[in-house]
């Protein structure tokens, strides 16, 4: 998957997996279910300890975040 030339923000989690071991094969939309900016929702998911991260966010103003 490459970089959206449509992104406003980019925070990288420590949570990825790069280089990735196998190719993407299905993609999983999810709902956060709060009004957050997408630097917001970048925080979130830049804590090691959450053991997850997000491709892409987009905020109630339709920012996309990376």
């Amino acid at each position: 998957m490459s970089n959206s030339s449509l992104v406003n923000y980019m925070k990288i989690s420590p949570n990825k997996n790069s280089p990735k071991k196998y190719p993407i094969t299905k993609i999983t939309l999810h709902h956060v279910a709060g009004n957050l900016s997408v630097e917001t929702l970048g925080n979130v998911f830049a804590s090691a300890s959450r053991q997850a991260s997000s491709n892409y966010g987009i905020d109630g103003k339709g920012r996309v975040g990376m």
